[in-house]
Protein backbone atom coordinates (compact mmCIF):
# COMPACT_ATOMS: atom_id res chain seq x y z
CA UNK A 1 0.00 0.00 0.00
CA UNK A 2 3.32 2.12 0.20
CA UNK A 3 2.74 2.95 -3.72
CA UNK A 4 -0.74 4.74 -2.70
CA UNK A 5 -0.17 5.98 0.53
CA UNK A 6 0.35 10.08 -0.42
CA UNK A 7 -2.20 9.97 -3.39
CA UNK A 8 -5.62 11.59 -3.64
CA UNK A 9 -8.65 9.74 -4.31
CA UNK A 10 -9.23 10.72 -7.63
CA UNK A 11 -5.60 10.40 -8.97
CA UNK A 12 -4.68 7.62 -11.77
CA UNK A 13 -3.44 4.85 -9.95
CA UNK A 14 -0.52 4.54 -13.19
CA UNK A 15 -0.27 8.38 -14.47
CA UNK A 16 1.43 8.12 -17.72
CA UNK A 17 5.02 9.74 -17.77
CA UNK A 18 4.69 11.55 -20.84
CA UNK A 19 2.83 14.93 -22.13
CA UNK A 20 -0.22 14.71 -23.98
CA UNK A 21 0.91 15.82 -28.10
CA UNK A 22 -2.12 17.43 -28.55
CA UNK A 23 -3.46 18.89 -24.66
CA UNK A 24 0.03 19.53 -23.38
CA UNK A 25 -1.59 17.24 -20.58
CA UNK A 26 0.84 15.87 -17.66
CA UNK A 27 0.07 13.10 -15.78
CA UNK A 28 -2.85 11.40 -17.44
CA UNK A 29 -3.94 7.96 -16.88
CA UNK A 30 -1.97 5.35 -19.11
CA UNK A 31 -3.34 4.17 -22.39
CA UNK A 32 -5.04 0.72 -22.51
CA UNK A 33 -2.35 -0.13 -25.02
CA UNK A 34 0.64 0.75 -23.22
CA UNK A 35 -0.91 -1.43 -20.04
CA UNK A 36 -2.00 -3.89 -22.28
CA UNK A 37 1.51 -3.95 -23.44
CA UNK A 38 3.25 -3.90 -20.11
CA UNK A 39 0.79 -6.77 -18.35
CA UNK A 40 1.40 -9.26 -21.35
CA UNK A 41 5.60 -8.14 -21.35
CA UNK A 42 5.54 -9.70 -17.83
CA UNK A 43 3.14 -12.49 -18.37
CA UNK A 44 5.25 -13.93 -21.20
CA UNK A 45 8.75 -13.41 -18.83
CA UNK A 46 7.05 -15.98 -16.58
CA UNK A 47 5.79 -18.18 -19.10
CA UNK A 48 2.13 -17.29 -19.08
CA UNK A 49 -0.27 -16.72 -22.32
CA UNK A 50 -3.75 -15.15 -22.53
CA UNK A 51 -2.89 -12.26 -19.58
CA UNK A 52 -3.96 -8.82 -19.84
CA UNK A 53 -5.86 -5.87 -18.52
CA UNK A 54 -9.09 -7.68 -18.52
CA UNK A 55 -7.24 -10.64 -16.39
CA UNK A 56 -6.61 -8.35 -13.57
CA UNK A 57 -10.28 -6.97 -13.55
CA UNK A 58 -11.96 -10.65 -13.45
CA UNK A 59 -9.21 -11.52 -11.00
CA UNK A 60 -10.03 -8.37 -8.62
CA UNK A 61 -13.30 -9.15 -9.00
CA UNK A 62 -13.17 -12.47 -8.06
CA UNK A 63 -11.15 -11.99 -4.84
CA UNK A 64 -13.34 -9.11 -3.88
CA UNK A 65 -16.00 -11.70 -4.21
CA UNK A 66 -14.70 -14.58 -2.26
CA UNK A 67 -13.19 -11.78 0.52
CA UNK A 68 -16.75 -11.35 1.27
CA UNK A 69 -19.85 -12.78 -1.11
CA UNK A 70 -21.32 -9.56 0.43
CA UNK A 71 -19.50 -7.62 -2.48
CA UNK A 72 -21.84 -8.85 -5.04
CA UNK A 73 -24.65 -6.13 -5.35
CA UNK A 74 -20.67 -4.01 -5.44
CA UNK A 75 -19.27 -5.88 -7.71
CA UNK A 76 -22.51 -5.73 -10.09
CA UNK A 77 -22.63 -2.30 -10.38
CA UNK A 78 -19.13 -1.64 -10.98
CA UNK A 79 -19.11 -4.16 -13.41
CA UNK A 80 -22.35 -2.92 -15.22
CA UNK A 81 -24.27 -6.20 -15.14
CA UNK A 82 -27.71 -6.34 -14.85
CA UNK A 83 -28.07 -8.99 -12.49
CA UNK A 84 -25.99 -10.71 -9.84
CA UNK A 85 -26.65 -14.16 -11.65
CA UNK A 86 -24.39 -12.27 -15.06
CA UNK A 87 -21.84 -11.51 -12.32
CA UNK A 88 -21.30 -14.73 -10.63
CA UNK A 89 -21.08 -15.94 -14.51
CA UNK A 90 -18.82 -13.24 -15.19
CA UNK A 91 -16.50 -14.29 -11.83
CA UNK A 92 -16.56 -17.89 -13.29
CA UNK A 93 -18.37 -18.58 -9.69
CA UNK A 94 -19.82 -21.93 -9.82
CA UNK A 95 -21.70 -24.50 -7.91
CA UNK A 96 -19.00 -26.97 -7.82
CA UNK A 97 -16.80 -23.81 -5.87
CA UNK A 98 -19.12 -24.34 -2.58
CA UNK A 99 -20.68 -26.43 -0.05
CA UNK A 100 -24.32 -26.80 -0.58
CA UNK A 101 -25.15 -24.61 2.36
CA UNK A 102 -22.91 -21.53 1.07
CA UNK A 103 -24.21 -22.01 -2.39
CA UNK A 104 -28.04 -22.15 -1.34
CA UNK A 105 -27.16 -18.82 0.87
CA UNK A 106 -26.06 -17.37 -2.83
CA UNK A 107 -28.82 -18.60 -4.68
CA UNK A 108 -31.08 -16.93 -1.95
CA UNK A 109 -29.17 -13.55 -2.14
CA UNK A 110 -30.09 -13.77 -6.07
CA UNK A 111 -33.51 -14.37 -5.48
CA UNK A 112 -33.95 -11.98 -2.69
CA UNK A 113 -34.11 -8.35 -3.26
CA UNK A 114 -30.34 -7.84 -1.15
CA UNK A 115 -29.09 -4.55 -1.75
CA UNK A 116 -25.57 -3.48 -1.15
CA UNK A 117 -24.83 -3.36 2.78
CA UNK A 118 -27.73 -5.46 3.57
CA UNK A 119 -27.61 -8.43 5.96
CA UNK A 120 -29.51 -12.36 4.31
CA UNK A 121 -29.95 -12.31 8.31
Amino acid sequence: MIYIADMDDDDYLFPSRQRKTLTEAVGEPIHRITAYKMISGIANRFGLTDIGVHSLRKTWGYHLYNDDPRNLALLMEMFGHEDMATTLKYLGITQECYTPFEFYTIRLMLHSNVRMGQSLI
